[in-house]
C-alpha cells in the first residue's frame, strides 16, 4: 500500500510538471479603446517576452519593466493622411519601413530632434476610420520590439 502511495504521487507530480510546461506557451493582454472615430478597437500585446501593455488617459502603453518603450494614440483618417504628407514633405523624417501586415498599414520613420531621436509608427488599420501614431524615443531597436509583439484589431 506504502508503495502504491508513492507511485501515485510520483504521477500526480509528474502530471503536474507536464501541465506546467505546456501551458508555459505564449501569453498575451488586450484592451479595447473607443477610439473617438466611431470604431471600437481592440489592442493586443504578445506579453511573453515580459513587455506589458496599459492604458493611460487613452493613450496605448508598453512597457519593458520600469521603461516606457512605446507610447501612442489613435487618429482619424484625415490626421493619418496629414502625416503621410508631412513625412512626405520633412526632410527630417526618413522613412525605415513601410508594408502591411495583419490587417495593417504602416510607415515605420524616424524624426530626428535636436537632442534626440524618435523611432515612430503611422499605422492606419484597414476596414475602419482609425489610424495609431505611436513611437519610441529610447531606440529604433525597441520601437521595432514592441511593435512587433502588437495587433490590432476592429472589434
Amino acid at each position: 500500500m506504502k508503495r502504491l502511495k508513492k507511485f501515485v504521487y510520483v504521477a500526480l507530480m509528474g502530471a503536474m510538471l507536464l501541465l506546467l510546461t505546456a501551458c508555459g506557451g505564449a501569453s498575451s493582454k488586450s484592451i479595447t479603446f473607443d477610439t473617438g472615430t466611431g470604431d471600437k478597437v481592440k489592442v493586443t500585446l504578445n506579453t511573453t517576452d515580459g513587455l506589458t501593455l496599459s492604458q493611460e488617459d487613452g493613450v496605448i502603453v508598453v512597457e519593458e519593466g520600469e521603461e516606457t518603450i512605446l507610447q501612442g494614440f489613435f487618429i482619424d483618417l484625415d490626421m493619418v493622411a496629414a502625416y503621410v504628407e508631412e513625412i512626405e514633405a520633412n526632410d527630417s523624417i526618413v522613412v525605415l519601413d513601410q508594408g502591411e501586415q495583419n490587417g495593417i498599414t504602416y510607415v515605420f520613420h524616424s524624426v530626428a530632434h535636436e537632442t534626440f531621436t524618435e523611432y515612430d509608427y503611422l499605422i492606419r488599420i484597414n476596414d475602419s476610420n482609425t489610424g495609431v501614431l505611436i513611437g519610441s524615443a529610447i531606440s529604433e531597436e525597441k520601437a521595432k520590439e514592441g511593435f512587433a509583439a502588437l495587433s490590432f484589431s476592429v472589434e
